[in-house]
Protein backbone atom coordinates (compact mmCIF):
# COMPACT_ATOMS: atom_id res chain seq x y z
CA UNK A 1 0.00 0.00 0.00
CA UNK A 2 2.94 2.08 0.72
CA UNK A 3 4.66 2.16 -2.40
CA UNK A 4 1.46 1.90 -4.31
CA UNK A 5 1.17 5.59 -3.15
CA UNK A 6 4.76 6.18 -4.07
CA UNK A 7 4.29 5.25 -7.27
CA UNK A 8 1.36 7.49 -7.68
CA UNK A 9 3.24 10.34 -6.16
CA UNK A 10 6.23 10.27 -8.69
CA UNK A 11 3.80 10.17 -11.90
CA UNK A 12 1.66 13.32 -10.43
CA UNK A 13 5.45 14.97 -10.09
CA UNK A 14 6.43 14.57 -13.75
CA UNK A 15 2.92 15.58 -15.22
CA UNK A 16 2.97 18.69 -12.99
CA UNK A 17 6.67 19.74 -14.62
CA UNK A 18 5.22 19.04 -17.68
CA UNK A 19 2.51 21.62 -17.14
CA UNK A 20 4.90 24.02 -15.68
CA UNK A 21 7.09 23.50 -18.71
CA UNK A 22 4.50 23.63 -21.39
CA UNK A 23 3.26 27.35 -19.83
CA UNK A 24 7.03 28.53 -19.42
CA UNK A 25 8.10 27.68 -22.88
CA UNK A 26 8.55 30.16 -25.10
CA UNK A 27 5.90 29.62 -28.21
CA UNK A 28 7.39 28.61 -31.34
CA UNK A 29 7.40 31.02 -33.93
CA UNK A 30 5.79 29.81 -37.18
CA UNK A 31 5.42 33.45 -38.50
CA UNK A 32 9.54 34.18 -39.06
CA UNK A 33 10.00 31.83 -42.10
CA UNK A 34 6.66 33.70 -43.34
CA UNK A 35 7.87 36.78 -43.05
CA UNK A 36 11.69 36.05 -44.61
CA UNK A 37 10.12 34.51 -47.39
CA UNK A 38 7.76 37.31 -47.99
CA UNK A 39 10.73 39.91 -47.93
CA UNK A 40 12.46 37.69 -50.09
CA UNK A 41 9.56 38.22 -52.30
CA UNK A 42 10.33 41.79 -52.44
CA UNK A 43 12.50 43.29 -55.04
CA UNK A 44 15.59 45.15 -54.23
CA UNK A 45 16.48 48.21 -56.36
CA UNK A 46 18.20 51.02 -56.76
CA UNK A 47 17.29 54.22 -57.28
CA UNK A 48 18.01 58.14 -58.72
CA UNK A 49 16.41 61.23 -57.92
CA UNK A 50 15.40 63.77 -60.35
CA UNK A 51 16.72 67.02 -60.19
CA UNK A 52 15.80 70.30 -61.28
CA UNK A 53 18.67 72.45 -63.02
CA UNK A 54 19.44 74.46 -65.89
CA UNK A 55 20.61 72.75 -69.18
CA UNK A 56 21.21 72.69 -72.48
CA UNK A 57 19.80 70.67 -75.01
CA UNK A 58 22.62 69.78 -77.69
CA UNK A 59 22.99 68.11 -80.95
CA UNK A 60 26.32 66.73 -80.18
CA UNK A 61 28.86 65.15 -82.63
CA UNK A 62 32.86 64.46 -83.38
CA UNK A 63 33.98 67.01 -85.52
CA UNK A 64 37.48 67.67 -87.53
CA UNK A 65 39.36 71.09 -86.90
CA UNK A 66 40.40 72.90 -90.37
CA UNK A 67 42.34 75.86 -91.24
CA UNK A 68 39.41 78.51 -93.20
CA UNK A 69 42.54 78.95 -95.39
CA UNK A 70 45.76 77.08 -96.36
CA UNK A 71 48.13 77.16 -98.92
CA UNK A 72 50.37 74.62 -100.08
CA UNK A 73 53.21 76.64 -101.68
CA UNK A 74 54.59 75.58 -105.36
CA UNK A 75 57.50 77.05 -107.12
CA UNK A 76 56.01 78.92 -110.36
CA UNK A 77 60.13 79.23 -111.76
CA UNK A 78 62.84 76.97 -111.95
CA UNK A 79 66.04 77.15 -110.05
CA UNK A 80 67.92 76.76 -107.27
CA UNK A 81 66.94 78.06 -104.13
CA UNK A 82 69.58 80.70 -102.61
CA UNK A 83 67.41 81.31 -99.58
CA UNK A 84 64.84 80.40 -96.80
CA UNK A 85 63.62 83.24 -95.16
CA UNK A 86 61.92 81.48 -92.37
CA UNK A 87 61.94 78.67 -89.44
CA UNK A 88 59.57 75.76 -88.97
CA UNK A 89 56.26 76.74 -87.55
CA UNK A 90 56.81 80.32 -87.59
CA UNK A 91 53.88 82.45 -88.23
CA UNK A 92 54.58 84.89 -91.01
CA UNK A 93 52.21 87.98 -92.25
CA UNK A 94 51.19 88.15 -95.76
CA UNK A 95 53.75 89.15 -98.12
CA UNK A 96 56.46 87.64 -96.07
CA UNK A 97 59.31 86.40 -97.83
CA UNK A 98 59.61 82.89 -97.61
CA UNK A 99 61.87 81.37 -100.34
CA UNK A 100 64.28 83.21 -102.95
CA UNK A 101 65.61 81.40 -106.31
CA UNK A 102 68.30 82.51 -108.01
CA UNK A 103 67.36 85.59 -109.96
CA UNK A 104 69.92 85.95 -112.55
CA UNK A 105 68.56 83.88 -115.50
CA UNK A 106 65.82 85.89 -115.25
CA UNK A 107 67.29 89.02 -114.71
CA UNK A 108 69.02 88.45 -118.12
CA UNK A 109 66.50 87.33 -119.91
CA UNK A 110 64.37 90.32 -119.11
CA UNK A 111 67.55 92.50 -120.14
CA UNK A 112 67.48 90.41 -123.34
CA UNK A 113 63.58 91.35 -124.01
CA UNK A 114 63.94 94.70 -123.00
CA UNK A 115 67.38 95.06 -125.58
CA UNK A 116 64.87 93.09 -128.67
CA UNK A 117 62.05 96.02 -127.63
CA UNK A 118 64.72 98.74 -128.14
CA UNK A 119 65.68 97.34 -131.38
CA UNK A 120 62.46 96.55 -132.97
CA UNK A 121 61.86 100.35 -131.81
CA UNK A 122 64.78 101.72 -133.94
CA UNK A 123 63.89 99.92 -136.55
CA UNK A 124 60.26 101.10 -136.54
CA UNK A 125 61.43 104.53 -136.42
CA UNK A 126 63.79 103.95 -139.48
CA UNK A 127 60.92 102.45 -141.18
CA UNK A 128 57.95 105.14 -140.67
CA UNK A 129 60.70 107.57 -142.85
CA UNK A 130 61.26 105.25 -145.17
CA UNK A 131 57.66 105.28 -145.36
CA UNK A 132 57.24 108.83 -145.86
CA UNK A 133 59.86 109.16 -148.55
CA UNK A 134 58.09 106.39 -150.96
CA UNK A 135 54.74 108.18 -150.20
CA UNK A 136 56.04 111.13 -151.67
CA UNK A 137 58.12 109.46 -154.51
CA UNK A 138 55.22 107.85 -154.76
CA UNK A 139 53.33 110.99 -155.71
CA UNK A 140 55.57 112.52 -157.99
CA UNK A 141 55.68 109.36 -160.12
CA UNK A 142 59.33 108.36 -158.88
CA UNK A 143 57.82 105.18 -156.44
CA UNK A 144 55.71 102.15 -157.57
CA UNK A 145 52.56 101.03 -155.86
CA UNK A 146 54.19 97.70 -155.15
CA UNK A 147 57.42 99.83 -153.14
CA UNK A 148 54.88 101.49 -151.19
CA UNK A 149 52.89 98.41 -150.15
CA UNK A 150 55.86 96.95 -149.12
CA UNK A 151 57.57 99.88 -146.66
CA UNK A 152 53.29 99.98 -145.45
CA UNK A 153 54.12 95.87 -144.46
CA UNK A 154 57.47 96.96 -143.23
CA UNK A 155 55.67 99.48 -140.67
CA UNK A 156 52.91 96.76 -139.30
CA UNK A 157 55.34 94.42 -138.77
CA UNK A 158 57.43 96.24 -136.51
CA UNK A 159 54.33 97.67 -134.47
CA UNK A 160 53.73 93.70 -134.15
CA UNK A 161 57.64 93.21 -132.96
CA UNK A 162 56.84 96.03 -130.42
CA UNK A 163 53.87 94.39 -129.29
CA UNK A 164 55.79 91.17 -128.71
CA UNK A 165 58.57 92.50 -127.18
CA UNK A 166 56.50 94.40 -124.94
CA UNK A 167 54.69 90.91 -123.86
CA UNK A 168 57.93 89.31 -123.50
CA UNK A 169 58.98 91.98 -121.23
CA UNK A 170 56.23 91.36 -119.21
CA UNK A 171 56.65 87.64 -118.56
CA UNK A 172 60.46 88.56 -117.69
CA UNK A 173 59.39 90.40 -115.37
CA UNK A 174 56.63 87.92 -113.67
CA UNK A 175 59.16 85.15 -113.73
CA UNK A 176 62.05 87.62 -112.23
CA UNK A 177 59.61 88.54 -109.50
CA UNK A 178 58.27 84.86 -109.00
CA UNK A 179 62.07 83.99 -107.67
CA UNK A 180 60.80 85.22 -104.77
CA UNK A 181 58.12 83.50 -103.06
CA UNK A 182 55.99 85.45 -100.66
CA UNK A 183 53.34 84.13 -98.00
CA UNK A 184 49.93 84.57 -100.28
CA UNK A 185 48.47 84.62 -96.21
CA UNK A 186 48.85 85.48 -93.09
CA UNK A 187 49.61 82.34 -90.90
CA UNK A 188 51.58 79.50 -89.01
CA UNK A 189 54.59 77.98 -91.55
CA UNK A 190 54.91 73.85 -91.76
CA UNK A 191 58.35 72.82 -92.03
CA UNK A 192 60.64 73.50 -95.40
CA UNK A 193 60.46 70.40 -97.52
CA UNK A 194 63.74 72.18 -99.21
CA UNK A 195 67.17 74.15 -97.77
CA UNK A 196 69.29 76.34 -99.84
CA UNK A 197 71.00 74.54 -102.75
CA UNK A 198 68.59 72.90 -104.06
CA UNK A 199 66.91 73.07 -107.13
CA UNK A 200 63.22 73.35 -107.57
CA UNK A 201 60.76 72.67 -111.11
CA UNK A 202 58.43 74.69 -111.73
CA UNK A 203 55.03 72.58 -112.26
CA UNK A 204 56.86 70.12 -109.16
CA UNK A 205 53.77 68.47 -107.57
CA UNK A 206 55.41 68.52 -103.88
CA UNK A 207 54.81 71.88 -101.97
CA UNK A 208 57.97 74.01 -100.65
CA UNK A 209 55.68 73.92 -97.41
CA UNK A 210 52.44 74.68 -96.45
CA UNK A 211 50.33 77.53 -94.90
CA UNK A 212 47.56 77.65 -92.34
CA UNK A 213 45.49 80.70 -90.89
CA UNK A 214 44.86 79.53 -87.11
CA UNK A 215 43.03 82.26 -86.17
CA UNK A 216 40.36 82.08 -87.06
CA UNK A 217 39.64 78.61 -87.51
CA UNK A 218 36.82 75.96 -88.26
CA UNK A 219 35.54 72.29 -87.21
CA UNK A 220 33.86 70.71 -89.79
CA UNK A 221 30.91 67.87 -88.78
CA UNK A 222 27.96 66.10 -89.52
CA UNK A 223 24.80 65.62 -87.73
CA UNK A 224 22.00 63.30 -88.04
CA UNK A 225 19.38 64.73 -91.07
CA UNK A 226 16.45 63.79 -88.19
CA UNK A 227 17.96 66.95 -86.57
CA UNK A 228 18.30 69.00 -89.44
CA UNK A 229 14.90 70.97 -89.17
CA UNK A 230 15.16 71.53 -85.34
CA UNK A 231 18.66 73.14 -86.26
CA UNK A 232 17.17 74.99 -89.30
CA UNK A 233 14.48 76.49 -86.99
CA UNK A 234 16.58 77.43 -84.20
CA UNK A 235 19.05 79.16 -86.52
CA UNK A 236 15.95 81.39 -87.63
CA UNK A 237 15.68 82.98 -84.13
CA UNK A 238 19.25 83.40 -83.19
CA UNK A 239 23.04 82.47 -83.75
CA UNK A 240 23.35 79.21 -82.74
CA UNK A 241 26.36 78.55 -79.94
CA UNK A 242 29.20 75.79 -80.64
CA UNK A 243 31.20 74.01 -78.16
CA UNK A 244 34.70 72.34 -78.76
CA UNK A 245 35.28 69.64 -76.23
CA UNK A 246 38.47 67.43 -76.52
CA UNK A 247 38.39 64.09 -77.96
CA UNK A 248 37.76 62.65 -74.08
CA UNK A 249 35.25 64.54 -73.47
CA UNK A 250 37.06 66.48 -70.30
CA UNK A 251 37.95 69.52 -71.12
CA UNK A 252 35.81 72.66 -73.19
CA UNK A 253 38.61 73.89 -75.49
CA UNK A 254 36.70 76.71 -77.28
CA UNK A 255 33.37 78.59 -78.25
CA UNK A 256 32.08 79.53 -81.50
CA UNK A 257 29.30 79.88 -83.51
CA UNK A 258 27.53 78.06 -86.50
CA UNK A 259 28.20 78.97 -89.53
CA UNK A 260 27.51 76.57 -92.34
CA UNK A 261 24.91 74.35 -93.19
CA UNK A 262 25.03 72.20 -96.46
CA UNK A 263 22.95 72.33 -99.08
CA UNK A 264 22.06 68.65 -99.09
CA UNK A 265 21.55 65.40 -97.24
CA UNK A 266 24.56 62.78 -98.13
CA UNK A 267 22.03 59.86 -99.13
CA UNK A 268 25.56 57.22 -98.39
CA UNK A 269 25.77 58.57 -94.64
CA UNK A 270 22.21 60.27 -93.58
CA UNK A 271 23.86 63.27 -92.53
CA UNK A 272 24.19 66.53 -93.27
CA UNK A 273 27.26 68.63 -93.16
CA UNK A 274 28.00 71.70 -90.95
CA UNK A 275 30.75 74.10 -89.47
CA UNK A 276 31.40 76.22 -86.65
CA UNK A 277 33.91 79.09 -86.67
CA UNK A 278 35.67 79.26 -83.63
CA UNK A 279 38.42 82.68 -82.51
CA UNK A 280 40.85 80.37 -81.71
CA UNK A 281 42.96 82.87 -80.05
CA UNK A 282 44.54 80.86 -77.46
CA UNK A 283 45.54 78.29 -80.27
CA UNK A 284 43.41 75.28 -78.34
CA UNK A 285 42.54 74.08 -81.73
CA UNK A 286 44.67 72.76 -84.06
CA UNK A 287 44.40 71.20 -87.94
CA UNK A 288 43.43 67.87 -88.06
CA UNK A 289 42.12 67.29 -84.34
CA UNK A 290 39.43 65.70 -83.53
CA UNK A 291 37.00 67.39 -81.50
CA UNK A 292 33.47 66.53 -79.62
CA UNK A 293 31.47 69.03 -81.29
CA UNK A 294 28.22 70.60 -79.05
CA UNK A 295 25.53 72.61 -80.89
CA UNK A 296 23.51 74.22 -78.25
CA UNK A 297 20.02 74.10 -79.43
CA UNK A 298 18.30 75.41 -76.33
CA UNK A 299 18.60 76.23 -72.68
CA UNK A 300 16.59 75.61 -70.06
CA UNK A 301 17.17 77.48 -66.56
CA UNK A 302 14.83 75.22 -65.05
CA UNK A 303 14.92 71.96 -66.79
CA UNK A 304 14.28 68.05 -64.95
CA UNK A 305 16.95 65.88 -65.41
CA UNK A 306 17.61 62.07 -64.20
CA UNK A 307 19.58 59.06 -64.77
CA UNK A 308 19.47 58.14 -68.50
CA UNK A 309 19.28 54.45 -66.85
CA UNK A 310 15.53 54.91 -65.42
CA UNK A 311 14.02 55.54 -68.87
CA UNK A 312 12.27 52.49 -70.32
CA UNK A 313 11.01 51.75 -73.13
CA UNK A 314 7.38 50.23 -74.06
CA UNK A 315 5.07 49.25 -76.52
CA UNK A 316 3.33 52.97 -75.57
CA UNK A 317 6.59 54.63 -75.86
CA UNK A 318 8.84 56.17 -72.73
CA UNK A 319 8.35 55.81 -69.53
CA UNK A 320 9.62 55.42 -66.15
CA UNK A 321 9.28 53.53 -62.34
CA UNK A 322 9.05 55.80 -60.03
CA UNK A 323 9.37 54.77 -56.38
CA UNK A 324 6.07 56.74 -54.14
CA UNK A 325 6.91 57.90 -50.60
CA UNK A 326 5.37 54.15 -49.49
CA UNK A 327 8.07 52.77 -51.77
CA UNK A 328 5.38 51.00 -53.91
CA UNK A 329 6.08 51.18 -57.72
CA UNK A 330 4.23 53.60 -60.10
CA UNK A 331 4.64 52.83 -64.33
CA UNK A 332 4.70 56.33 -65.29
CA UNK A 333 4.76 58.16 -69.00
CA UNK A 334 7.52 60.67 -69.81
CA UNK A 335 8.26 62.38 -72.81
CA UNK A 336 11.75 63.28 -73.47
CA UNK A 337 13.91 66.50 -74.56
CA UNK A 338 17.14 64.97 -74.56
CA UNK A 339 18.33 61.38 -74.08
CA UNK A 340 21.93 60.47 -73.88
CA UNK A 341 24.31 57.81 -72.67
CA UNK A 342 24.26 59.35 -68.92
CA UNK A 343 21.87 61.77 -68.78
CA UNK A 344 17.94 62.61 -69.81
CA UNK A 345 16.33 66.06 -69.95
CA UNK A 346 12.14 64.95 -68.74
CA UNK A 347 10.33 67.67 -70.35
CA UNK A 348 7.24 66.18 -69.53
CA UNK A 349 5.28 63.33 -66.68
CA UNK A 350 8.42 63.73 -63.90
CA UNK A 351 9.12 66.60 -61.48
CA UNK A 352 12.16 67.06 -59.32
CA UNK A 353 12.66 65.48 -56.17
CA UNK A 354 10.88 61.99 -57.38
CA UNK A 355 12.67 58.81 -56.81
CA UNK A 356 12.98 57.07 -59.88
CA UNK A 357 14.27 52.93 -60.20
CA UNK A 358 17.78 52.56 -62.27
CA UNK A 359 18.58 49.42 -61.69
CA UNK A 360 16.08 46.07 -61.20
CA UNK A 361 13.22 47.26 -63.28
CA UNK A 362 13.14 43.75 -65.10
CA UNK A 363 11.80 42.63 -60.80
CA UNK A 364 9.54 45.29 -60.27
CA UNK A 365 6.00 45.25 -61.10
CA UNK A 366 3.00 48.35 -60.86
CA UNK A 367 1.42 49.06 -57.49
CA UNK A 368 4.14 46.62 -56.25
CA UNK A 369 6.59 47.29 -53.41
CA UNK A 370 10.53 47.54 -53.44
CA UNK A 371 13.06 47.45 -51.29
CA UNK A 372 15.64 50.14 -51.53
CA UNK A 373 19.50 48.78 -52.26
CA UNK A 374 21.25 49.60 -49.00
CA UNK A 375 21.88 48.94 -45.36
CA UNK A 376 18.74 49.29 -43.27
CA UNK A 377 16.56 50.56 -46.28
CA UNK A 378 18.29 53.63 -46.51
CA UNK A 379 18.05 55.27 -50.35
CA UNK A 380 20.84 54.66 -52.51
CA UNK A 381 21.09 57.20 -54.94
CA UNK A 382 23.20 56.85 -57.67
CA UNK A 383 23.23 59.44 -60.28
CA UNK A 384 26.60 60.32 -59.18
CA UNK A 385 28.36 57.03 -59.64
CA UNK A 386 26.66 57.14 -62.53
CA UNK A 387 28.99 60.49 -63.96
CA UNK A 388 25.27 62.33 -64.07
CA UNK A 389 26.42 65.99 -63.13
CA UNK A 390 24.98 69.34 -64.23
CA UNK A 391 28.42 69.81 -65.82
CA UNK A 392 28.25 67.18 -68.37
CA UNK A 393 24.79 69.64 -69.73
CA UNK A 394 25.92 72.39 -68.78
Amino acid sequence: MKHRNLARAGVAAVLLLAVVYAVAAPPRDHAGPRNAAANAAVPEVAIATARVEAASIYVRAVGTVRPIKSVQVLPLVDGPIMRVGFVDGQTVAQGEVLFEIDPRPYQAALAQAEGQLARDHADLEAAGRDLSRTEQLAKNGYATGQALDQQKSRVGQLNAALKTDQGRIAQAKVDLDRTTIRAAIAGRVGAAAVTEGNVVRAGQTVPLTSINLLAPIEVQFTVPQERLQEVQARMAQTALVAHARSADNTKRLADGTLTFVDNRVDPTTGTVQMKARFDNVDGALWPGQFVNVELELERRPQAVVVDARAIQTGPNGRYVFVVRADDTIEARPVKLAVLEDKTAIVSDGLTGGERVVVDGQLKVQPNGKVRIRGMAGAEVDVSTAAGTSSASLR
